[in-house]
């Protein structure tokens, strides 16, 4: 799994999202899985969450397990939506 931050405030945001995503995989039985994840701001993404699922046998040989996809989250609009 890798984790990207579109600024440098959500760096701080990584830990919790790495724990949180492994208890994900681990609950929906894919711990041989991985994907990347996207913290960006407003100017990236206008909505909350957005994600693409990878095709199967998508190939990622810098990735461990079978590559899941990208999944794009905006801390602050999620912050907003509560």
């Amino acid at each position: 799994m890798r984790i990207i931050c579109g600024a440098q405030r959500y760096a701080k945001l990584v830990p919790q999202m790495r724990r949180l995503s492994k208890r994900l995989l681990k609950a929906a039985h894919k711990t041989d899985a991985s994907f990347e994840l996207y913290l960006v701001n407003d100017s990236v993404l206008q909505h909350t969450v957005l994600a693409y699922q990878a095709p199967r046998g998508f190939p990622r040989p810098d990735m461990t397990g079978r590559y899941l996809g990208e999944l794009y989250l905006n801390p602050d609009r999620i912050a907003r939506a509560k």
